[in-house]
């Protein structure tokens, strides 16, 4: 199964940018613009919340 967190803020060593997280048997498989996310089963809306991996 397939999650998409949208419209949020990730971040990362070097940047902060508005983008969305593909999640799949719980990795994250896919930081990408809201556009080129995969389709998903469930998708979630952030509203701008900020992400960073780890």
């Amino acid at each position: 199964m397939i999650f998409v967190t949208k419209n949020c803020k990730t971040v990362d060593s070097s940047q902060t940018v508005k983008a969305g997280i593909a999640i799949e048997n719980g990795e994250i498989v896919m930081t990408a613009k809201n556009p080129l996310l995969p389709k998903a089963e469930v998708v979630f809306d952030a509203e701008e919340t900020m992400f960073s991996q780890g």
